[in-house]
């Protein structure tokens, strides 16, 4: 992906939050997908339409399923076909995970330092799993 925000500095306010959302949801479709389908079984369909209503952009489906794809393959989610669907869930590997990303000080810091949250460590981890599930680049 070019850093075309960086290269043409005269852009509009909402192309350069475009370019910044494409980036950050590539950036971090895995742990994004964790959290969507943690809470439940979904199809690939169910995501994309949870991902583009949350953040307000539209992955593309390639995308999308590439990286369900190879999540399957590294033993994080499984798919079992449900009448004409495949849906997609955390397998015990992928609950871990999960587990450690909720759950992790230094992981729920991290996120927390990157997101500039003010006064992380006056949060309570429930509160920043709050906030990173809800969590909205364009609020």
């Amino acid at each position: 992906m070019s850093n075309s925000y960086v290269m043409q500095p005269k852009l509009l306010e909402s192309q350069i939050i475009e370019e910044l959302t494409k980036k950050i949801l590539k950036n971090f479709l895995d742990e994004i997908l964790i959290y969507e389908i943690g809470t439940c079984p979904k199809s690939g369909y169910d995501i994309l339409t949870d991902i583009s209503q949350r953040f307000k952009h539209r992955l593309s489906s390639g995308t999308v399923y590439s990286k369900l794809y190879s999540m399957q393959r590294d033993g994080i989610l499984k798919c079992t076909k449900k009448r004409r669907k495949r849906v997609f869930e955390l397998t015990n590997h992928g609950e871990q995970v999960l587990n450690i990303m909720e759950n992790s000080p230094e992981f729920t810091n991290f996120v927390s330092k990157a997101l500039n949250m003010e006064s992380p460590q006056k949060w309570s981890a429930s509160q920043i799993r709050t906030h990173i599930r809800n969590y909205n680049i364009h609020s």
